[in-house]
């Protein structure tokens, strides 16, 4: 018995201290996720949160298909419940969402249009 509490001793002292402690695991909040079909190919989308840019611009695909994420660490500091507005080659749709993380458009199917 007591060479099990020497060998112990032993191995906490080969861990570093650091990795030794308790850690408390943060779930990570996924990011919004808008996309949408119909569009003219080569169209240019972005979102805005709370009126300020919140996403890379997505090029709207062959099919007019756009998917932009939006995750909580985005410049834009995006919370829950925040108007998420879109553009579409620089001018402003009349499509308006609410930013969720984890949140999707509520037609799963066919997403947002925007016009």
């Amino acid at each position: 018995m007591r060479w099990k509490t020497i060998l112990a001793q032993a191995l906490l002292r080969l861990v570093p201290r650091g990795l030794r402690q308790p850690v408390t695991a943060h779930a990570q909040t996924p990011p919004a996720t808008f996309y949408g079909r119909g569009l003219t190919p080569g169209d240019v989308v972005r979102a805005h949160v709370s009126g300020r840019p919140c996403s890379n611009e997505c090029v709207v695909n062959e099919k007019g298909e756009w998917v932009i994420f939006i995750p909580t660490t985005a410049d834009c500091i995006p919370t829950a419940g925040a108007l998420v507005t879109f553009t579409v080659n620089g001018v402003e749709s009349h499509t308006k969402s609410v930013w969720q993380g984890g949140g999707l458009p509520d037609d799963i199917e066919w997403g947002l249009e925007l016009r």
